[in-house]
């Protein structure tokens, strides 16, 4: 599928519609067909990819316009690309990548997360608490790192009061106790 953003006169997403990849088998072709479809042979589509992000398509394939256009981005025609609104005044923006940069590195800890028997982080599980069991063991990680917003007052990460736990040492070691030998096996 196609994606295509369409810009007001300020170059505003207003709204980002698929259209199928047999009719939109190019931008210009795509763009004709909304124009056509939606009567509005003035408006200003831009194709964009839901795969790319920073300049990076997830997939492999050649990034498109720097990132995925969403409602209240801003097309900047030279870059030809879409960037989200600036979310904080501190933060710039990367002008490789056209996503905004908090002033301060992201932390990357794992206090939260549950250890193998090494203390590696086991970042790619949940936990039945209530039988300290595993329950959902993924092929990829839940999270980066423990969870952090930006405090914007003092221009500083702090940990996400939503998401943290610290994993206490009791807790810990029955986890280790009940799933030892699933543990030793990963």
């Amino acid at each position: 599928m196609a994606h295509f953003a369409k810009l007001d006169e300020n170059n505003i997403v207003t709204e980002v519609i698929v259209v199928s990849n047999d009719i939109a088998t190019d931008e210009t072709s795509g763009v004709n067909f909304l124009k056509d479809l939606l009567k509005q042979p003035n408006a200003n589509f831009k194709q964009t990819s839901y795969n790319t992000e920073g300049g990076v398509h997830k997939l492999g394939g050649t990034p498109f316009r720097k990132n995925y256009a969403t409602i209240g981005h801003t097309y900047d025609v030279d870059k030809d690309a879409f960037i989200a609104p600036k979310p904080y005044n501190s933060w710039t923006l990367n002008e490789t990548s056209c996503l905004w940069e908090a002033p301060i590195s992201k932390p990357v800890t794992y206090d939260t997360f549950y250890k193998d028997l090494q203390n590696n982080p086991l970042k790619n599980i949940a936990v039945d608490f209530d039988t300290h069991q595993i329950i959902k063991v993924n092929d990829f990680n839940i999270f980066e790192s423990d969870q952090y917003i930006w405090d914007e007052n003092n221009t500083n990460w702090i940990r996400d009061p939503q998401t943290w736990s610290v994993v206490t040492a009791e807790n810990q070691a029955t986890f280790e106790t009940v799933n030892a030998d699933y543990l030793n096996s990963l």
